[in-house]
């Protein structure tokens, strides 16, 4: 058989390796999803019914029908808030977990700085954020310095502690056989401890993603005039209770949704780590 008469095979059985390895991705996407919406699916039902036949006053727990209601109805007035307090996690998810990213890869490299540093960072991390709010009000102001300020420091230190440990967690005679070849310290980092590093970064991130939320909600409370954190506020005061709970359930929704992102992402960009934790 010639050439020419090869290749059109060739490419029809790349084309189907493609095709089978698409449909197993979409299987196994579709897989996941179901497998994370099920308890959630279960719950509202749970919910649905409690809330129907105990007769709780909507006031104190709403059908999950009349929130659903009320989203729809109210969505011009809680869209505004939604999105200052994305615009507000997502600047102190990025602040934080860069700062953290950064501050570990130094003090991984110095033990010098490992010693000064993290004595500093445990203090902070001791101090509840509603009590360090005020202070940091105080030297930024109201407004977006402030909230993104509070939800980069929740996202700090998870990252910083996990990406620390991630960064030291290359097995031992890995590290042995990069020095017996001679690799520069560059190549061992971007060959064996950032690739170690990965799976511990995206536990961290898993845990900032929603943490990111609460924490510029927190700061909503104190330190705004906008954003869902005001928005639950400004309803409980004018005894407004539908709306209240209407962006409870917004804000909640918004945490489980970058939770599922993001363990979504770990498992596409490092699947190899679960190949391993499978076998």
């Amino acid at each position: 058989m010639s050439q020419a008469e090869r290749a059109p095979a060739g490419s029809s059985n790349r084309m189907t390796i493609a095709a089978t390895r698409g449909s197993r991705a979409a299987s196994r996407a579709v897989e996941y999803l179901a497998r994370r919406l099920s308890g959630l699916i279960g719950l509202v039902i749970v919910w649905q019914l409690a809330t129907s036949l105990l007769e709780i006053p909507p006031y104190l727990l709403p059908q999950p029908i009349m929130l659903v209601q009320g989203l729809v109805e109210n969505w011009a007035k809680l869209f505004p808030a939604l999105r200052t307090l994305l615009i507000e996690a997502l600047g102190g998810f990025i602040l934080g977990n860069t700062t953290g990213i950064v501050l570990a890869f130094l003090v991984n490299r110095s033990p010098t700085l490992k010693g000064a540093f993290l004595p500093i960072a445990l203090a902070i991390r001791s101090i509840p954020i509603v009590a360090i709010t005020p202070v940091i009000t105080l030297i930024l102001g109201f407004g977006y310095a402030t909230t993104v300020t509070v939800a980069g420091l929740i996202c700090f230190f998870p990252t910083f502690v996990n990406v620390s440990r991630g960064l030291q967690s290359a097995h031992p005679q890995a590290l042995q056989f990069f020095r017996l070849l001679d690799s520069s310290e560059w190549n061992t980092f971007w060959k064996l401890r950032l690739p170690s590093a990965l799976p511990f970064l995206f536990a961290a991130l898993r845990v900032t993603a929603p943490a990111s939320i609460i924490g510029a909600m927190v700061a909503e409370f104190i330190a705004s005039d906008a954003g869902l954190g005001f928005f639950i506020l400004l309803s409980y005061s004018s005894y407004r209770f539908d709306l209240m709970w209407q962006a409870i359930i917004l804000t909640t929704a918004c945490s489980v949704a970058v939770f599922t992102l993001v363990a979504w992402l770990e498992r596409v960009l490092i699947s190899w780590h679960h190949a391993e934790q499978t076998r």
